[in-house]
């Protein structure tokens, strides 16, 4: 199969004319609005298609992709999607809707609102209206790192995926994402057997990943995968989810696709994908990226263990620091002894 039918970035003008199937076409990128590309599918194909919807929509705060829409406005364009996206998905499919929140004025003003709030109420509006028994399985906290600096709150440093079956028959592949036992050798107390699953532990609810090599961050300025978009999807997150809820060969849909990380995954992981995205500059960077994928030459931060922060440039204790904390580091650790060996576990600053 040639490139260009392995991977093509369609129009509103030409996907009704020139998209054929998935069989043809596995990784189909759509630069136009996504209603119309929802209602496209609906005329090609009678029966649902999508084994795994997964995005992160724009959060209506003002970033430069987005519309300056009233919250009526914004619910709304919501609602079209999913309304139309939810009868598209198979009995064995799933939903992932990741979001943060809102903050609404500044400073001591300010109050947030958790947009998972907000779409757990327009989804289950929503199925209700088209008889479909939503059932939300999880809502997983994804816990970051780094972030913007709150003065008059505490910051904000995890976002929410929820995680939506359609039916009872849904797929779940727990073997597939299974973390590192913290105790591989705990035995039962009762039998004297070893208590854990060899194919890793279950891993829960609240990604925090510390300890294990799920540590996620978001991308930001210094991740590999940081490109022209300013809230990119981590692969690496989509990643987990897709290995978790689909098979091999199953269609990832992603209806605000970005630069078209789920794209990225769904390649690197062997299943077909279409994503939709308006704006043509992120399109167009997310066709070479899903290239890349296809390529296995994409530039991502895979799953290979946590990195030790002591390693990084960015942890040499500054001089003034070391300084200034001199006479509270003597009050806390007790001797000039135990503070020097506090001291020594941050890098030497190679320009000194």
């Amino acid at each position: 199969m040639s490139k260009e039918e392995n991977l093509k970035l369609f129009t509103s003008k030409t996907f009704d004319q020139d998209f054929k199937s998935f069989e043809y076409t596995p990784f189909a990128l759509y630069n136009g609005d996504t209603r119309l590309l929802l209602k496209s599918l609906k005329k090609k194909f009678k029966e649902p298609i999508f084994d795994l919807v997964i995005t992160s929509p724009p959060y209506n705060i003002g970033k430069e992709y987005e519309d300056d829409l009233s919250e009526e406005e914004y619910i709304a364009l919501h609602t079209d999607i999913i309304t139309e996206a939810l009868p598209m998905i198979k009995n064995t499919g799933s939903i992932c809707w990741q979001v943060g929140f809102q903050v609404n004025k500044t400073g001591r003003s300010s109050s947030i609102l958790p947009l998972d709030f907000l779409y757990h109420e327009l989804f289950m509006k929503i199925a209700k209206k088209l008889e479909i028994p939503l059932k939300l399985k999880n809502r997983i906290i994804w816990r970051f790192g780094h972030g913007g600096m709150a003065k008059t709150r505490f910051s904000g440093r995890y976002e929410v995926v929820l995680w939506y079956t359609v039916s009872d028959d849904y797929t779940f592949n727990l073997q597939e994402i299974g973390e590192q036992q913290k105790y591989p050798g705990k035995r039962s107390s009762r039998t004297g057997e070893i208590s854990g699953n060899f194919l890793g532990k279950n891993p829960e609810d609240v990604w925090d990943f510390k300890e294990t090599i799920w540590d996620i961050p978001n991308v930001k300025s210094h991740h590999p995968e940081k490109t022209i978009h300013p809230c990119q999807f981590p692969i690496e997150l989509i990643q987990r989810l897709t290995l978790g809820l689909t098979n091999k060969g199953d269609l990832v849909f992603d209806p605000y696709a970005g630069v078209h990380s789920a794209g990225c995954a769904a390649a690197l992981l062997d299943r077909k994908y279409i994503g939709g995205e308006l704006d043509n500059d992120y399109s167009t960077k997310g066709l070479k990226r899903v290239e890349e994928a296809i390529a296995r030459k994409l530039l991502y931060r895979e799953a290979k263990g946590v990195m030790d922060p002591r390693e990084s440039e960015f942890s040499v204790m500054p001089d003034a620091w070391i300084r200034m904390s001199a006479k509270h580091l003597l009050k806390a650790y007790g001797s000039p002894e135990k503070v020097f060996k506090y001291l020594k576990q941050f890098p030497k600053d190679k320009k000194q």
